[in-house]
């Protein structure tokens, strides 16, 4: 399964592109991307390594999400790019892990108001 071509953070509406050459061009000069995703909040755009296994994917774009929300409500303004990174990848999959464990939890929090 492949990811959402857009996905909403807050008012912003990010376009999601698979394109590993995007993510190098932005991230190592000698083309050989070192992550697996990016997010580019000036453009609105997600970017995926789309050589990625399914469940790295899924890691991948909450991993980014992530970023977003932190963008979104201004800590990233408040903490340094390292203690942001380091609090987004121990969220992560313990987030991942809890929607995948709990289907009805994940029923009850997209019920419509």
């Amino acid at each position: 399964m492949k990811p959402p071509k857009h996905i909403q953070i807050g008012p912003r509406r990010f376009r999601v592109i698979c394109d590993r050459k995007a993510i190098a061009k932005r991230d190592r000069d000698d083309g050989v991307p070192t992550r697996l995703g990016l997010l580019d909040s000036a453009y609105l755009l997600m970017l995926l390594d789309p050589g990625q296994a399914p469940g790295s994917m899924r890691d991948s774009v909450t991993h980014e999400v992530f970023h977003g929300v932190i963008s979104q409500v201004a800590l990233d303004e408040e903490w340094d790019s390292e203690t942001v990174e380091r609090i987004v990848c121990r969220l992560t999959p313990a987030w991942l892990d809890v929607l995948r464990r709990n289907p009805k939890l994940v029923r009850f929090l997209l019920e419509p108001e």
